[in-house]
């Protein structure tokens, strides 16, 4: 059975606007060689058989405008919503123009790199919307021009037709043709238009600067008078079904993918391959399906993806042809084989994926109260799923969760695995939770609930209820923190007291506005229990607390919670309140981690060293590292003596350093760099991610910080052994 033409369509500017000219109302012009583009989104595969435009007055010094067709860049589909004035996307350099040495039309630039504009959003902006050019007409065609009517043409006149796929963009040029040379008191050429809404389907290129900013595409508030005929044609749908979600795993093995193709006919008849490519390969590999049945429109089978080694990304997708020829492809998926590196677990457990969030969001572990790097292996619960989360959780004794904007539905790791885990805790092997999300309550449905002494949100976090989740909130809400007296003696959060008392100012929380409009500002108010220590308290609501630390009484554990996320807060006056998008503007105003890393201070205060007795040594050592050689793991033994000239900054602690050299002497991995209590201590160090072959370790101690008295320094030698 062959194709059919089974269908004719108009398709006006833009979806959504009724098909009355009545709605052109406006007159839009462009001066010499600028270029008005209109693409359109067709619903089914099929040909442009007709372009139409309708003139309005002026036409340019020389009456002519050409006319190309461009099956255009799919990422118009994710215009961004944004202000014409500022949405400028660029241009291409023609250096050989005696005019505005810029030029639309790649094939016609002397730089074919494209130019980003100076607008907003240029992440999303930034990129050629004419994608490429139709085979109907290279070049186009130079049209004469007449005033005030439609103009039109079929391209079956000029050419073959133009092919298109569903859902794919394509669209027509109309460049006015006047130079700067041609002798005319008028350059302008003249459309009809109407004033749109988002999204817009009409760019105009701009060949010299525009008053509000550089040259280029830019996105304008109107949508030419351009329509066109097309007719679909009948093509078999296909779609690929998998009933496997490979995500991120620990299993190092081959993976099964089933799978079922579907189409509008029976049999199937074609081919289905899978591609696939290991870590960096140059390319992808490609093996064809088993087929195992087929039954009515659908064809099952399977695919055995090979094996990859650990802290690789194995990258695939699907291709099929069908028996016209014309192939379908999903989308590039890839999963990660995980590997443990590092000794704490961040799990980002958001509704966005980790990937979306960026480099400020990825900013929350970066660096510790130190200024030394913090390592830690990061999961994101919706890209690499949750089914592996209780056996990843028991490979650490540090865990972060952050979900930052309400969580990942059905992931309420506090009430079904923090309980469990943090029971396994010791006094000399502690396990510290830290939690922070400004919308909890999505667990009860943002009900206000209460919880019973058994459930981990009272047992281990101190959370006795959530109360009075989501209340009055917006965009631009900020709210107003305070500070429970807790806060000027806890470890952790004291040098956000000190900050407010040094500079006079307070801190607030608007996540919006420092993080990423996904993510909102709601907070749940607590109710702790009686072993809880409250941290943060919202003024705005009779100071309820949204913060809270809890602790084992034999320091078996330490959880901390926070009903709103840490990152989204601010130091500021209290007199710049209505200027927070302008902090510029308040000298006093500092993002947290410009003062202070929350996460950082927490590792520095619940983990690094962990002393093996009560017996003061005399002297300072540095033993043998235990095992020796070793794979992947050793203990480092040293012990800090009593001093005999306190100092009034440490009282009688030592500032110590402990840090791994490779065999040329380059610093690899700091491992110890606080200030630590005379006794001996015992620290591990993971060199999974290191070569084998020899290395060095060094203790470094004095009394204070850039002080002579007690100095000790010590070098030991150990092996690396795969």
């Amino acid at each position: 059975m062959s194709k059919r033409a089974y269908m004719n369509d108009t398709l006006r500017w833009t979806a959504g606007i009724p098909k009355d000219e009545t709605l052109l109302s406006t007159n839009f012009g462009w001066s010499h060689q600028d270029v008005a583009f209109q693409w359109f989104v067709p619903a089914a595969y099929g040909i442009v058989k007709e372009f139409w435009w309708r003139n309005y007055d002026l036409r340019g010094a020389i009456n002519t405008g050409t006319v190309r067709a461009w099956n255009a860049n799919s990422r118009l589909l994710t215009l961004p919503n944004v202000a014409d004035s500022k949405a400028n996307m660029g241009w291409y350099v023609k250096s050989d123009d005696g005019d505005g040495l810029v030029t639309p039309f790649q094939v016609e630039a002397t730089d074919t790199v494209f130019k980003p504009g100076k607008g907003i959003d240029t992440a999303k902006l930034a990129f050629d919307p004419l994608g490429r050019e139709a085979t109907w007409l290279p070049g186009g065609r130079q049209f004469a021009l007449d005033s005030n009517k439609w103009q039109g043409f079929k391209l079956l006149d000029f050419g073959d037709s133009m092919r298109f796929k569903s859902d794919e963009p394509f669209g027509f040029t109309l460049q006015n043709d006047t130079k700067v040379t041609d002798p005319s008191p008028d350059t302008r050429m003249e459309i009809y238009s109407s004033t749109g809404a988002y999204p817009y389907h009409s760019i105009k290129f701009y060949e010299l600067p525009r008053s509000s900013g550089d040259p280029g595409w830019h996105i304008r508030g109107y949508e030419w008078g351009m329509y066109v005929v097309v007719e679909y044609i009948e093509a078999p749908q296909t779609r690929i079904t998998f009933f496997d979600k490979l995500e991120t795993t620990f299993n190092t093995g081959p993976r099964l993918l089933r799978f079922f193709v579907s189409q509008d006919r029976s049999p199937f008849g074609g081919s289905i391959f899978l591609s696939y490519k290991i870590g960096g390969a140059p390319r992808y590999d490609t093996t064809q399906a088993v087929l195992d049945s087929v039954v009515g429109t659908r064809t099952y089978g399977h695919f055995t993806i090979p094996g990859a080694p650990p802290d690789s990304t194995v990258s695939w997708y699907v291709s099929v042809t069908d028996i016209y020829g014309d192939r379908t492809n999903t989308p590039v998926r890839s999963y990660r084989i995980f590997q443990k590196k590092y000794k704490y677990l961040f799990l980002w457990n958001g509704r966005a994926t980790w990937a979306s969030l960026g480099t400020m969001g990825k900013y929350y572990m970066m660096k510790d109260s130190i200024t030394e790097t913090v390592y830690y292996d990061a999961w994101d619960v919706k890209n690499y799923g949750k089914a592996e989360v209780p056996t990843l959780m028991d490979m650490y004794d540090v865990v972060f969760e952050l979900n930052g904007d309400g969580g990942n539905s059905g992931a309420d790791f506090i009430g079904t695995l923090a309980g469990p885990w943090l029971a396994k805790g010791t006094a000399a092997n502690p396990k510290i939770y830290f939690f922070s999300d400004q919308d909890h309550g999505w667990i009860s449905n943002y009900k206000d609930t209460t919880f019973l002494d058994a459930d981990a949100h009272a047992q281990y976090f101190g959370v006795k209820a959530l109360i009075n989740q989501d209340y009055p909130n917006g965009a631009t809400k900020t709210w107003k923190l305070d500070l429970d007296p807790n806060v000027a003696t806890d470890p952790v959060f004291s040098f956000i007291d000190k900050k407010n008392k040094k500079d006079t100012v307070t801190l607030w929380y608007h996540p919006t506005f420092e993080l990423s409009p996904s993510i909102t500002n709601w907070m749940d108010e607590l109710t702790p229990t009686a072993t809880a220590k409250a941290l943060f308290r919202d003024v705005s609501h009779a100071n309820k607390v949204v913060g809270l630390r809890n602790s084992d009484a034999s320091a078996k554990w330490h959880t901390f919670y926070l009903a709103f996320d840490h990152m989204g807060t601010d130091f500021r006056s209290d007199t710049s309140i209505a200027k927070y998008t302008t902090p510029d503007k308040d000298p006093k105003y500092a993002w947290i981690t410009d003062v202070g890393g929350v996460v950082g201070n927490v590792l520095k205060s619940l983990t690094s060293v962990r002393r093996e007795g009560d017996v003061i040594p005399g002297v300072y050592s540095l033993d043998q590292n235990y095992p020796n050689p070793f794979n992947p793991t050793t203990h480092l033994r040293f012990t800090v003596p009593e001093g005999h000239q306190p100092s009034a900054e440490i009282g009688e602690g030592r500032f110590v350093r402990l840090k791994i050299y490779d065999v040329l002497g380059r610093e690899v991995e700091t491992l110890v760099n606080e200030t630590i209590k005379p006794g001996t201590y015992s620290v591990e160090w993971n060199a999974s991610r290191f070569a084998s072959g020899v290395y060095f370790y060094q203790l470094r101690a004095h009394q204070k910080d850039g002080g002579q008295a007690g100095n000790f320094v010590s070098v030991k030698k150990m092996m690396v052994v795969k």
